[in-house]
């Protein structure tokens, strides 16, 4: 993760794609974007896109244990559709 992000990314970048995804996705979240920035980037899809390329880019034994952190956010998201 640390070589991802300090190669292709930024310090922290899957990290801060993970709360935006969560934060624009989960219930009772929502109310915490108002103190953050609404823009696209931040709480559109986004945050899910670039955790798709740390997925893609990440070996194997890793891009596993981020999708288990990713995957409950997911099924939440095609739930409410």
């Amino acid at each position: 993760m640390i070589a991802l992000e300090h190669t292709r990314m930024w310090p922290g970048a899957v990290a801060d794609a993970l709360v935006a995804w969560q934060h624009a996705t989960l219930p009772g979240t929502a109310d915490r974007l108002f103190h953050r920035c609404l823009c696209d980037e931040c709480t559109g899809d986004a945050p899910r896109r670039r955790l798709q390329q740390a997925l893609l880019a990440l070996p194997p034994w890793a891009g596993r244990q981020l999708y288990a952190l990713v995957l409950p956010i997911d099924r939440y998201s095609i739930s409410r559709r």
